[in-house]
């Protein structure tokens, strides 16, 4: 009986130095995940990706000018579709995420807008037709041209 109690805590003890060595992230592989998604980003001229390990979160940015084509189309379908795909990349890597975010400007009015999601909701409702359910879940805040300090939507 003590034999497999003891087996039974090595076990346990080996499987554990597993899984605590399957959650660190490679840096390599952290690099190549963050330049492909960057390069997936349009307009991509600007675009930023970024992930912080401690709490699992993604964040993209980008700057759209006024003179780009898609700008007044639906913009957006563009950040929906740029959220996910990022997430894509980070998934297909095996990399943790717990939220993504975008981040970008209205043309409009020079505003910048930071939309986040959870992991879920971004790959659920990022790849459908129609910004409905993307926009209904996510956390959105905006920052003012010439404000420092973010603000909460409501």
């Amino acid at each position: 009986m003590k034999r497999i109690i003891f087996l039974s805590l090595l076990s346990f003890l080996f499987g554990l130095t597993n899984i605590t060595d399957a959650a660190t992230i490679d840096p390599m592989n952290l690099e190549r995940t963050i330049k492909r998604a960057t390069a997936l980003v349009a307009p991509s001229e600007n675009a930023n990706v970024s992930y912080d390990a401690a709490k699992e979160h993604v964040s993209l940015s980008f700057s759209t000018s006024p003179d780009y084509q898609e700008a007044t189309v639906d913009a957006y379908r563009r950040w929906r579709i740029n959220q996910w795909s990022v997430l894509q990349e980070f998934m297909l890597s095996r990399i943790p995420v717990k939220t993504i975010s975008v981040e970008t400007n209205r043309i409009e009015d020079g505003t910048l807008v930071r939309y986040t999601h959870s992991k879920r909701h971004s790959d659920k409702y990022g790849d459908i037709h129609g910004n409905k359910l993307w926009l209904r879940t996510g956390r959105v805040m905006e920052k003012s041209a010439g404000s420092d300090t973010w603000e909460k939507v409501k």
